[in-house]
């Protein structure tokens, strides 16, 4: 689809807003991408930037489908960090996603939002996941750093009611679970504030507990 046709889609779907949202967005995959390769050129296995996170791309064509039932959605696993893969999963309008060995077992597997949601607004079945992963040092391999919380950006509707959320989930070795809620429409530093929040809360988060949503609400469907 020609740049202007999108543009245009998404300027109409979700409003001056979350077109900005959209480049961002956009503009931040673009910089994963050159991370990426710039890594793979020095021997390292993902990209990491100076703030601590770490780009991967869900591929839905590149998933591997698990399951698909009338009753119990489609579920793929797909390519994450080394050693945590990403489990997805669709049932009646809403997005399941979790990370990590038997990720279909972890909380997060069973939490979702309550407006109708997806990660793909677009055909092109892509979304981007930022993992927080701790400081390595010069030289070393970033798959030696485990991460400790995703953000993952969600498109949500309520009616005519559009908008976007971010997700910050809280990832161990035998955990994995939604820690934050932020209203990407109503929260200009949304994502500024989401990667405080999985820097600062999502390691100490307790599974046990619900999400909370932080910082303005209002915009977009939750």
């Amino acid at each position: 689809m020609p740049g202007s046709t999108v543009i245009s889609a998404v300027w109409q779907g979700f409003g001056a807003g979350s077109l900005r949202l959209w480049y961002e967005y956009r503009l931040s995959t673009a910089i994963g991408t050159v991370l990426v390769l710039l890594s793979l050129s020095a021997g390292k296995t993902v990209a990491q930037d100076a703030t601590h996170g770490a780009l991967t791309t869900i591929d839905l064509a590149k998933c591997k489908r698990v399951s698909e039932g009338a009753a119990t959605g489609t579920a793929w696993t797909c390519a994450g960090l080394p050693g945590y893969p990403v489990h997805l999963a669709e049932v009646d309008d809403r997005t399941f996603l979790s990370f990590g060995a038997n990720a279909d077992q972890r909380r997060a597997s069973r939490q979702t939002l309550g407006a109708q949601n997806t990660l793909f607004p677009t055909a092109s079945k892509r979304a981007t996941i930022e993992w927080r992963v701790p400081t390595i040092a010069a030289g070393a391999k970033t798959s030696a750093a485990a991460p400790y919380a995703t953000i993952v950006r969600y498109t949500t509707a309520r009616a005519a009611k559009r908008g976007q959320v971010l997700v910050v989930s809280k990832v161990t070795p035998t955990e994995a679970c939604h820690v934050a809620l932020i209203d990407a429409d109503a929260n200009p530093d949304a994502a500024a504030l989401a990667r405080r929040i999985a820097d600062t809360v999502a390691r100490t988060f307790d599974c046990a507990m619900p999400p909370k949503v932080h910082g303005v609400t209002g915009k977009a469907p939750m």
